[in-house]
C-alpha cells in the first residue's frame, strides 16, 4: 500500500489476530515473544523500545495488510474511574 496504516490500527489487527489464534508464533521466536510481552505504548520512545519497534513493525505491517481493522463494526468503549 501506499501509505503505512495508523499505529492503532496495527494495535488493534495484532491483537486481534492473536487472539483469534489465525496467528500463532513458533516457540522459536523467542525475541519476538519477549518483545510482544515487554512493549507498551507508554514507554515507547525509550531507546530499549525503539530497538524492539523494528522487529514489531515487521511483524505487524503484514497481519495489518492481511487482517485489516474493520472500522464499520468497531466499537468506542468507554471507561470511567470509580
Amino acid at each position: 500500500r501506499s501509505i503505512n496504516p495508523p499505529l492503532r490500527d496495527r494495535f488493534n489487527s495484532v491483537n486481534g489476530a492473536l487472539k483469534s489464534c489465525k496467528v500463532t508464533l513458533s516457540p522459536e521466536c523467542r525475541k519476538l515473544k519477549s518483545f510482544l510481552m515487554a512493549y507498551t505504548h507508554e514507554s515507547a520512545h525509550t531507546t530499549q523500545h525503539k530497538a524492539m519497534s523494528h522487529l514489531l513493525d515487521a511483524f505487524a505491517y503484514p497481519i495489518a495488510y492481511l487482517m485489516p481493522v474493520d472500522r464499520s463494526r468497531a466499537k468506542l468503549v468507554g471507561f470511567s474511574a470509580a
